[in-house]
C-alpha cells in the first residue's frame, strides 16, 4: 500500500516564501518618486504587470491551501465535499469551510492579500482600486488544476498623467501529483491512502496492469472521473479523468475483506454501482490475485483481449 501525502515540508517552505515576498515588485515600483510624466507612465505599466503577476502567485498559494483544507476535511470526517466550487470560494475569500475557520487559510485569503496591498500603496503617487469579480478552479489536465482570480483594476496617477481601467484574469496551475485521492480515502475508511502518481506506460499488457495495481499508480483515462469531481465522490467519466486498479491485497491487509467484491477492479467500476460482465485475467488473477477481474471495456483499453477467461 502506498501512503498518500498532503504536502511536503518543502512545499510549505516554498509557499511561505511566496507569501512573504508577494508584494516586493509592486512595492518597489510604488516607492519611486519620479515627477517625469513619461517615467510615471512607464511605472504604471509595470505596476499593472506586477499586480497581475502577484495575483497569480496569490491564486497559486490560495488554491493550493484550499485544496489541502478540503482533503484534510475528507480524511478527518470520512465524507466527500458537498460542492467543491463553493468550498474553494468560501476558503479563498472567507478562510472558512462550512462556516468554520480553517487553519490552512489563516492569513491566506484574497481579502488578506488585498488589505496588505492597500496598505503598501496608500502613500504612493497613484490611486489604485481592485475589486474581486470571480474565483474559479478548473481541471486543465488529468494532473493539474487551474486557479483563476478575476478582478476589476482601476489605476490613476494622482497628477492625472494617465489611468488604467481593465479586467485582470490572473491564472496559475497547480500540480496534483502527491495529493491524496479522495475516492480511495473515503471508500476504504481512511485505511488505504493513495497519492496521485501518474503512469508513464504507453503499451499496456497484463504485466504492466499488474504492476500498476501493485504500485497504486494512476492512469489518465476519459473513462474515469477527474480529480475535482473526486472531491465530491463523483465517478462520472471526464475528458481529464484518471483511474487506478484496486489492489485486493491492500484491502485484505487493511482488514477490509468485506470490501472485496466480485466486480471489475478498475476504480470507477469497483466503487460504482454498475454491474458489467467481468473476466478473470491471466497473468494477474492466476498469479496471486484470485479475485481480480476486469470489465470488457477495460480489457480492451489495456490490450488484454487475449488474457481473459
Amino acid at each position: 500500500m502506498k501512503k498518500g501525502i498532503f504536502f511536503s515540508i518543502l512545499s510549505i517552505i516554498l509557499v511561505t516564501m511566496l507569501i512573504s515576498g508577494i508584494f516586493i515588485a509592486v512595492n518597489y515600483e510604488l516607492s519611486d518618486n519620479f515627477d517625469n510624466e513619461k517615467k510615471q507612465i512607464q511605472i504604471m505599466n509595470r505596476i499593472v504587470k506586477n499586480i497581475d503577476n502577484d495575483l497569480g502567485k496569490a491564486a497559486h498559494i490560495i488554491t493550493f491551501r484550499a485544496l489541502l483544507a478540503q482533503l484534510t476535511r475528507i480524511t478527518e470526517n470520512g465524507t466527500y465535499i458537498n460542492d467543491y466550487e463553493e468550498a474553494f470560494n468560501e476558503l479563498a475569500f472567507n478562510g472558512t469551510l462550512y462556516g468554520e475557520a480553517n487553519e490552512f487559510m489563516e492569513n491566506n485569503t484574497f481579502y488578506v492579500w488585498l488589505n496588505n496591498f492597500n496598505e503598501r500603496i496608500k502613500n504612493s503617487n497613484f490611486e489604485i482600486n481592485l475589486e474581486f469579480i470571480d474565483f474559479t478552479v478548473t481541471q486543465n489536465s488529468p494532473w493539474t488544476i487551474e486557479g483563476v482570480i478575476s478582478t476589476n483594476l482601476s489605476l490613476t496617477h494622482k497628477k492625472g498623467y494617465a489611468s488604467w481601467n481593465k479586467v485582470l484574469n490572473s491564472t496559475e496551475s497547480i500540480s496534483l501529483i502527491g495529493f491524496e485521492d479522495p475516492i480511495s480515502t473515503v471508500e476504504t475508511y481512511g485505511r488505504i491512502l493513495l497519492s496521485i502518481e501518474p503512469s508513464n506506460v504507453t503499451n499496456w499488457d497484463a504485466s504492466q496492469v499488474k504492476n500498476a495495481m501493485e504500485t497504486g499508480i494512476f492512469i489518465a483515462s476519459n473513462r474515469g472521473s477527474n480529480y475535482l469531481n473526486r472531491l465530491e465522490g463523483s465517478l462520472s467519466p471526464n475528458s481529464n479523468g484518471i483511474e487506478y486498479f484496486v489492489n485486493p491485497s491492500d484491502l485484505s491487509g487493511a482488514g477490509l475483506e468485506a470490501l472485496i467484491y466480485n466486480r471489475s477492479y478498475v476504480d470507477h467500476e469497483y466503487w460504482g454501482s454498475s454491474e458489467p460482465t467481468i473476466y478473470s485475467i491471466s497473468g494477474i488473477t492466476n498469479s496471486g490475485y484470485p479475485t481480480f477481474k476486469l470489465d470488457n471495456e477495460t480489457v480492451y483499453a489495456y490490450n488484454l483481449e487475449n488474457n481473459t477467461y
